[in-house]
C-alpha cells in the first residue's frame, strides 16, 4: 500500500497558480456569514500521506473564535484508476488526537480518481480561543491521502502514526457560519438553496475554496 508521495513539480505549480501564500486567518468573512478561522493553504514542498497506513493522522490547530462548524482538508485518491472511492469523516479532538472526541463530522463520499478540496461539515462545535484542538481524518474503503505542506502553520503540527511531526502542516481551513448556527432551515428555502451552491465544495479546487472563503 502506498503510504507516502512529494507532490509533484507540475502539482505544485498547478496548485500554487489557484493558491495565495498560506496564512492564520483572523476570522475572515466568508459568503452568508461563514468564517474561516485557521488555515494552511502553502503547498511547497508538500506531499500526500495514506490516512489508513499512518494514522491516527490529523493536523493541530489554535482557534481564535468560540464555535467550529467546517473543516475543509485537501484530499486525493491515492490508489487512482481502480474504480472504488472512499468515505472520509472528520473528528475533532481536545488537546491531542487521543483526546476527547468534541463532535464528528457527516460522511463525506469521493469518487475514483478525485483529488482537491474536501469539505466536512459539524454541528457546532465549542472551543475555546487559544486552546489547543485536533482535526483527525478517517478514511474506509480506498486508498485515500490528505496533502500537507512544509512547516507554514505558527499554531499547531501535523499528526502521522498519532504523533507530531515537525516541518510539516496539513493543508487546511477551518471555522464557523455564522454565530455557530446550523445551516438555514427549511423555513428559509430561498437562503438554504443559495447556501448549498455556494458551499457544496466537497469535490473542487481549491482556487474555487478561496473565491468562497477570502
Amino acid at each position: 500500500m502506498k503510504r507516502f508521495t512529494a507532490l509533484s513539480r507540475a502539482a505544485r505549480a498547478l496548485l500554487l497558480a489557484a493558491i495565495p501564500a498560506a496564512t492564520v486567518a483572523a476570522a475572515a468573512s466568508g459568503p452568508f456569514g461563514f468564517r474561516v478561522d485557521q488555515q494552511n493553504t502553502d503547498v511547497l514542498g508538500g506531499g500526500a500521506r495514506s490516512i489508513s497506513a499512518l494514522g491516527p493522522i490529523g493536523q493541530e490547530f489554535s482557534p481564535s473564535l468560540t464555535s467550529l462548524t467546517d473543516v475543509v482538508l485537501y484530499t486525493k485518491d491515492f490508489a487512482p484508476h481502480n474504480g472504488a472511492g472512499a468515505t472520509l469523516t472528520v473528528r475533532i479532538h481536545e488537546r491531542t488526537i487521543d483526546g476527547p472526541v468534541l463532535g464528528e463530522s457527516d460522511p463525506v463520499h469521493l469518487h475514483d480518481n478525485f483529488s482537491g478540496a474536501t469539505h466536512f461539515r459539524f454541528q457546532p462545535i465549542s472551543v475555546l480561543p487559544t486552546g489547543v484542538y485536533v482535526i483527525e481524518v478517517l478514511a474506509q474503503g480506498d486508498n485515500w491521502a490528505a496533502v500537507s505542506s512544509m512547516d507554514h502553520y505558527g499554531l499547531g503540527r501535523t499528526i502521522v502514526l498519532g504523533d507530531p511531526i515537525a516541518n510539516e502542516d496539513l493543508i487546511f481551513m477551518e471555522g464557523t457560519r455564522a454565530g455557530g448556527d446550523a445551516l438555514p432551515g427549511a423555513e428559509e428555502p430561498a437562503a438554504a438553496a443559495q447556501f448549498q451552491q455556494a458551499s457544496s465544495i466537497e469535490e473542487t479546487s481549491w482556487s474555487r475554496v478561496k473565491s468562497l472563503y477570502r
